[in-house]
């Protein structure tokens, strides 16, 4: 869930019409004293208006696992009401004694039912990270109060495999000038995995996950901070990571 906080700071540049690089790099501790981290580098590319694709590696290691992967993900906007994305992460890890795969799959629909106001969204997302596998749909709303305050609520369910996860997630982007807010919540039960700690066990566990960050531009560019909490119900999973991002537009 962590990994996608800056996914729609990225793709807001179809709208600035210029490319951009985020670069990436996070500090993750659990309250076990285990402490890790990593970063990435993901790059933005506008074929259009209405279409772009983005490339990104990304490499983490917490407490005995260490993963990498690589992502792509595309998206399209028809009629300026329909947007459509999809995107792959593609890699693998290791722990004690073990690899594992890390596959993400995921596909999204949202469609304005009030142009610049309100939209629904749905998607689906299946994914195979160490000992867990299973396939999630969501639906939600994303809303607009004003033209600077973007609000967002999702419903998640799993469908398949050996994971029953059910949550609520949230979030609020502000966008004042100079300086924009976000803030958001992941609150349900869900596997260990979603939040990047690969554990031997692939049961739900009842989970909680509070985020929020400040984006300050300097110069030409943008630099955002963004703390993140998830707590977990035992055997137990207490995980704090600030994350760092630097946005190049070019």
């Amino acid at each position: 869930m962590f990994a996608c906080l800056l996914c729609h700071g990225i793709a807001q540049a179809q709208e600035d019409k210029r490319d951009l690089l985020a670069v990436t790099g996070q500090v993750t501790a659990l309250a076990s004293a285990s402490v890790g981290g990593g970063g990435g580098i993901e790059w933005l590319h506008r074929l259009s208006a209405e279409s772009g694709f983005t490339l990104g590696a990304f490499a983490f290691s917490l407490a005995d696992s260490e993963w990498a992967y690589g992502k792509v993900s595309g998206f399209v906007t028809f009629w300026e009401r329909t947007t459509v994305s999809a995107q792959v992460s593609l890699g693998g890890g290791h722990r004690p004694n073990e690899d594992f795969a890390y596959q993400i799959y995921e596909v999204e629909a949202t469609q304005a039912l009030i142009d610049k106001r309100l939209y629904v969204a749905a998607g689906n997302q299946y994914s195979e990270i160490a000992a867990a596998r299973e396939n999630v749909v969501k639906a939600g709303l994303i809303l607009y109060p004003v033209a600077l305050l973007r609000t967002r609520l999702d419903y998640h369910v799993s469908t398949g495999g050996n994971v029953d996860s059910r949550f609520l997630s949230g979030r609020v982007d502000l966008s004042t000038k100079p300086v924009a807010f976000l803030a958001g919540f992941l609150v349900g039960q869900t596997t260990p995995e979603r939040f990047d700690v690969i554990t031997t066990t692939s049961r739900t566990l009842r989970s909680e996950e509070y985020y929020a960050g400040v984006s300050i531009p300097v110069g030409p560019h943008e630099v955002s901070v963004i703390f993140d909490v998830v707590r977990q119900e035992r055997p137990g999973v207490d995980k704090f990571t600030t994350l760092l991002a630097w946005k190049i537009p070019f």
